[in-house]
């Protein structure tokens, strides 16, 4: 590795044409490099950019996802993250399959 490499990234947001007046923030596009997937440095990222939003003033967060990169779904899970029923209910085959891959306890219900 070489200093100073950029390795991954997140962006954190919040809706300022105020259809989500929830004041939540967002974090979304969540990625490292291939080399470096694997490592634990996922976790320590999506940590450090919550605890900006929340030093932001974003007492909440979403984060989109979709059910096929269920890695992504296994991390924000593990950090205490839950779809939202409507999306349980809407997207329901893909959390199972999530389920199914995981074993994730925090989807035990489907």
């Amino acid at each position: 590795m070489f200093e100073g490499e950029k390795v991954a990234t997140a962006t954190a947001f919040y809706d300022i044409n105020g259809r989500d007046t929830s004041n939540d923030g967002w974090l979304h596009w969540v990625a490292v490099k291939r080399e470096y997937q694997g490592k634990g440095l996922s976790k320590p990222l999506i940590t450090y950019v919550l605890r900006v939003m929340n030093q932001l003033g974003h007492a909440h967060a979403k984060i989109p996802t979709q059910t096929n990169t269920w890695l992504a779904c296994k991390v924000y899970m593990d950090l205490g993250f839950l779809p939202i029923k409507e999306n349980l209910k809407h997207n329901c085959e893909g959390w199972r399959m999530i389920k199914a891959l995981t074993g994730h306890s925090a989807l035990q219900t489907l």
